[in-house]
């Protein structure tokens, strides 16, 4: 497997190689990423004048994506979302890891998860899943 990237250890994405040497076919793609960076402002209003603007700083960043779970590729669902539900429920902050790369300078803290069941088997076990993650930068 190619690996990706990761959000700290709850979830490590990563693409199928299918020539490595050892047989394992496990992925997690994230898809539909996208990312929000904004700044405040404050308008102070003038008479007769258009107010004025300030900058009083930086946003917090936000990011999502999704994520596809399937157990034909090695993937527990209930698994994995349950490690999320763990993260959300405890807040845990974690550093997302895309290509190698930190997104943005401090960890995020994930304020949403909606997961979709997409495939469910006859004894009940969830087969595919899609998992859709909000992050918002943690600046603590």
């Amino acid at each position: 497997m190619a690996l990706m990237g990761a959000y700290g250890s709850a979830i490590v994405f990563g693409v199928i190689d299918p020539y490595n040497d050892w047989g394992a076919r496990t992925m997690i793609r994230p898809e539909d990423i996208k990312r929000k960076t904004s700044a405040r402002w404050t308008d102070y209003p003038l008479i007769k004048k258009k107010p004025k603007l300030e900058f009083c700083g930086p946003e917090l960043d936000e990011f999502s994506l999704s994520v596809q779970l399937s157990a034909d590729y090695g993937i527990t669902p209930l698994a994995v979302i349950e490690s999320l539900r763990t993260h959300i429920r405890r807040g845990l902050a974690d550093f997302l890891v895309i290509g190698g790369r930190y997104v943005g300078d401090n960890p995020y803290v994930v304020t949403d998860m909606s997961e979709t069941w997409d495939e469910i088997w006859e004894q009940g076990q969830l087969f595919k899943a899609t998992v859709e993650l909000s992050f918002k930068e943690y600046a603590g």
